[in-house]
């Protein structure tokens, strides 16, 4: 039985504010860099649950989206100065 062929290896790494992230991202390149691999990066826009006004809750949403986008640009961009790999993103 032969299985059919599969492409490279994808690393998720979720990006967060935390200091693990860093590590995880510098693991990440380097598993990459060493098996072919691609990473995805990942990166959850939490806005606060405030429903008394329409408009605030939207800036919120939009602000929210705005630091997620910063936070996982700056992952890309560390692992793309490290090793060259180009990643996906994911908000």
């Amino acid at each position: 039985m032969s299985f059919p062929a599969r492409g490279p290896r994808k690393f998720l790494v979720v990006v967060d504010k935390t200091s693990e992230c860093g590590v995880a991202l510098r693991f990440a390149t380097r598993r990459a860099q060493n098996t072919g691999g691609r990473i995805l990066l990942m990166c959850a826009a939490t806005p606060a649950d405030f429903q008394q006004w329409r408009g605030v809750e939207e800036i919120m949403r939009d602000e929210a989206h705005a630091e997620a986008e910063a936070q996982i640009h700056a992952a890309a961009k560390t692992i793309n100065e490290l090793s060259g790999i180009i990643v996906e993103l994911v908000i």
